[in-house]
């Protein structure tokens, strides 16, 4: 009896893979696709690297303008506004000027003005001014005694009590009954160069060491208008008592550069200006 051939496939006829070619062709596209989404990836990295710099100094710039523009504003409150101008000086040191604002200290509590006046005359290079109540002044801060409110000076406050402030420094003059007492809050802003390796916008607070405010800051341009306005006459620096007393706005223009350069090696700046008018010379 015969037996009937067997339908099924030999195991050894299996199904034919890809080609060479075919393998070639796909490795060729895979290798395409993979360097379009590289160049794709490293734009999107570049991008975004660049995007971080811009608003990098965009804050920089925005922090600087807002904190001066604030305390400018402030300058002058709850000081004399007659004889001797102190609410503002200066640097002129081209495109990286310096300046100083001084601002009446105010009680936290009741929001008054800090002002004494003495209730006994004071010798020169005494130490001791004798007042109502020396414990509204605070130690360490700033005091500006002036005996006829045209003229005077500034004292650091070692210490105070009840009735009497004890200064860091010898009075300059004798101080007659009645000498006039201000708290003061002052603001030294400068350009530091040197101690971070690059240009940085300092503050020295009530005559501490100057602190890093705003970093890449390579320019602080400070100009001051003066009365009769207009025209406003804008002058770099004032040249003596009489041009402060006719300041009446103060122009700052700032740039602030990135502290890491793009890929190309080359900073971004960011640049802005702002004119205030401080408050007791408006």
């Amino acid at each position: 009896m015969r037996s009937k051939p067997s339908s099924q496939k030999s195991p050894h006829k299996a199904t034919a893979g890809f080609s060479l070619i075919e393998l070639l062709v796909v490795l060729f596209i895979s290798g395409l696709l993979m360097a379009m989404m590289s160049g794709t990836f490293s734009a999107s990295v570049n991008t975004q690297y660049r995007m971080g710099l811009h608003i990098e100094t965009q804050q920089g710039l925005r922090a600087l303008l807002e904190m001066v523009t604030q305390e400018l504003r402030q300058a002058g409150a709850c000081l004399p506004e007659q004889g001797q101008f102190i609410s503002l000086n200066g640097v002129n040191s081209g495109d990286q000027d310096g300046l100083t604002l001084r601002i009446g200290g105010v009680d936290p509590d009741t929001l008054v003005c800090i002002i004494a006046s003495t209730t006994v005359a004071s010798l020169d290079e005494s130490t001791t001014l004798t007042v109502a109540d020396g414990t509204i002044f605070a130690q360490s801060k700033l005091v500006y005694v002036t005996p006829d409110g045209a003229n005077g000076g500034f004292y650091t406050v070692e210490g105070t009590a009840a009735t009497t402030i004890t200064l860091g420094q010898g009075l300059n003059g004798n101080q007659p009954l009645g000498t006039g007492i201000y708290a003061v809050e002052e603001r030294i802003y400068a350009i530091d160069t040197i101690t971070f390796g690059r240009p940085v916008l300092t503050v020295a607070i009530d005559g501490g060491i100057p602190q890093p405010m705003v970093d890449g800051v390579d320019i602080f341009n400070v100009q001051y208008l003066l009365a009769p306005c207009p025209p406003c006459n804008a002058v770099n620096l004032p040249a003596n008592n009489t041009q402060w007393s006719q300041v009446r706005q103060v122009s700052i223009n700032a740039r602030v550069r990135s502290r890491l350069p793009n890929k190309t090696g080359q900073f971004v700046f960011d640049n802005g200006q702002v004119s205030v008018k401080p408050r007791n010379l408006l």
